[in-house]
């Protein structure tokens, strides 16, 4: 029995040309579903991506979900009904009441705004500076002088208001005076000194410039006088004879001089010899 040559389709040997095309066609079908179903799942994965990006949210301002609401609760007192209320005539005497009571009592308006100040250990020093403002209130420069005055009058009111008497204040002031008016007459002195010495000791131009510079010390310490003591103290004749005393000075510190070097000398002589 002879059989006839084989079929050969799509590399298949032995198959009959039925089976062949059964096979053909097999094969094409389920190519044709394979990518049926490859388009069907592209094309689903494609409507979710685009369903995704057609519902994404904006995103949220950042100072969103902040809370903003200030939680600070202040008094609940009404301030406009707390000032104005009828029938307080009662509140309102006591307040005026008190207000004439504190007025000229410097201490128990302290005790009653509720302040202590406390200047009892200072008190040499507060005195001091009463006397030393004092001085200088009676200087020649207008605006020191008035400074001064201003820093007496409130270092007495301090004074004042810690206990210290009138009497001892006024004590303080003809002592700071009197202290004052020996100071003028001690610096009027040496300035004469110096000028006497300069118009002596030196010469030319350096003279001149000391000699100048004494005389004006001279008219500001007859001002301050003037204002410390008895107006007209340094009159012209009590300047000559400071002058003349002062002069006298010089003489005595000369002759002094004189011995201390003719001292010297006869020593020097006894022990050469």
């Amino acid at each position: 029995m002879s059989v006839g040559p084989l079929v050969q389709s799509d590399g298949q040997q032995g198959l009959s040309p039925a089976s062949a095309q059964y096979h053909e066609k097999l094969q094409s079908e389920l190519s044709n579903k394979k990518d049926v179903a490859e388009a069907a799942k592209a094309e689903k994965k494609h409507d979710l991506f685009a369903n995704k990006q057609t519902h994404i949210d904006p995103p949220k301002p950042a100072y969103e979900g902040l809370n903003f609401k200030d939680e600070l609760v202040l008094s609940s007192m009404e301030w406009e009904g707390a000032l104005d209320k009828k029938g307080d005539n009662k509140d309102l005497r006591f307040r005026d009441k008190m207000i004439n009571e504190l007025k000229g009592n410097g201490e128990k308006l302290r005790r009653h705004l509720g302040q202590k100040i406390d200047f009892s250990k200072r008190l040499p020093q507060l005195k001091e500076m009463f006397k030393f403002n004092l001085i200088r209130s009676r200087s020649h420069n207008q605006y020191l002088s008035r400074f001064a005055q201003f820093k007496v009058g409130v270092v007495g009111q301090i004074l004042s208001s810690m206990g210290v008497p009138i009497d001892d204040l006024k004590n303080l002031k003809k002592s700071a005076l009197k202290e004052a008016y020996e100071t003028n007459k001690e610096d009027m002195s040496e300035n004469v000194y110096a000028q006497e010495v300069a118009d002596l000791m030196l010469g030319g131009d350096k003279a001149k410039r000391t000699i100048e510079m004494c005389a004006e010390m001279q008219v500001q310490l007859t001002q301050r006088m003037n204002q410390i003591g008895p107006v007209g103290y340094w009159s012209t004749v009590r300047v000559l004879e400071e002058k003349i005393t002062q002069c006298q000075k010089i003489i005595d510190e000369f002759q002094k001089e004189k011995s201390v070097l003719e001292y010297q000398v006869d020593y020097r002589e006894q022990v050469s010899q």
